[in-house]
């Protein structure tokens, strides 16, 4: 019962009968002194019945148009544009002593009609844009904190495999190991809570990381890490480099039996950042592109950085590279 006292006190025939209420008793009762008869029910006209035949095309289009009844939807809004424009012709000449045609009163009519519906077709259409910018908006935040949160499994799984192998050679290495372990989760777990964080703290990240494959690799690995440009306040969205990173050691050090090497460089300028990655596999290796950290990090560029980043991949015989780009 509420409900439905609650539509007939809002709904659009309601509003229309307050404001004919307030039409009536402005123009009639406090201008009503001071202004002539003619002008009293011009103006009482055309606020109070004109607007009817917006409300009564605004019910078609909602109850025929839309339901594509176009014949009954025309007939109809030709029926009350004539006897809309008829009634008000008959009022011009009866009480404004008026002397318009009978086709100018029809033209006014259509006129009005169109005019109020276009511009309710541009406001339901900035309407139904935000809404949609709205939607798209937390789907995208609900897929880049899907997408995050699978990096961080991935992450820990291939540090648990290094803590792994160490563990079974009793290494003395293994208390770094879990410190330094202990200090990445750290962070993964805190910039996971940011969207943006300083180039600074991922670089360092990065640092650490390498720190822990170095433990577990043979005397002689070439593993470098140059970085060029000024990274002061600088940011980026978080776990962007490391997918990369890991990348080398997962298809470099099992595929080759010779010296291995990983190398990084970043770069930073007042336009862009590049981070590149290059490390040697074996002949026989499978190609290392198509993985699932690869694939993880270019949907999160799509959502992150559109138009403005580049990550190409390439694979040779003995050596894969990478390289993120990213435009600020």
């Amino acid at each position: 019962m509420k409900g439905i006292i609650k539509n007939l006190l809002t709904s659009r025939l309601a509003i229309h009968f307050y404001w004919w209420i307030f039409i009536y008793l402005f123009f009639f009762h406090l201008v009503g002194a001071r202004e002539s008869e003619s002008f009293r029910w011009g103006i009482f006209f055309y606020f109070f019945f004109l607007p009817l035949p917006v409300d009564i095309h605004f019910f078609l289009l909602h109850h025929f148009f839309k339901r594509k009844k176009y014949l009954i939807y025309g007939l109809l809004l030709t029926s009350v544009i004539i006897l809309m424009g008829f009634l008000t012709n008959l009022f011009n000449i009866r009480y404004l002593r008026a002397h318009d045609t009978l086709l100018k009163s029809l033209l006014e009519v259509s006129l009005i009609i169109i005019i109020v519906t276009a511009i309710k077709i541009v406001k339901d259409g900035f309407k139904q844009k935000l809404q949609l910018q709205e939607i798209q908006a937390r789907q995208l935040q609900t897929e880049l904190q899907l997408l995050g949160s699978q990096v961080n499994p991935h992450f820990l799984f291939n540090t648990l495999n290094n803590l792994y192998s160490l563990s079974l050679d009793n290494s003395d290495k293994l208390p770094r190991v879990i410190k330094k372990l202990s200090d990445l989760m750290a962070y993964m777990f805190e910039s996971s809570q940011d969207q943006q964080v300083p180039v600074m703290a991922e670089k360092e990240f990065v640092e650490n990381y390498l720190d822990l494959e170095k433990l577990r690799l043979p005397t002689g690995s070439d593993i470098r890490f140059i970085v060029e440009g000024n990274l002061d306040n600088r940011i980026i969205a978080p776990m962007l480099f490391i997918p990369l990173v890991e990348n080398c050691f997962k298809h470099g050090a099992k595929a080759t039996t010779g010296k291995f090497f990983v190398h990084l460089h970043l770069e930073v300028s007042n336009h862009k950042l590049i981070f590149t990655t290059s490390n040697n596999i074996g002949p026989r290796a499978q190609p290392s592109n198509s993985g699932m950290g690869l694939k993880n990090l270019r949907r999160r560029l799509e959502l992150l950085y559109p138009g403005i980043h580049n990550l190409s991949v390439n694979q040779k015989k003995e050596s894969f590279q990478a390289q993120l780009e990213i435009r600020w």
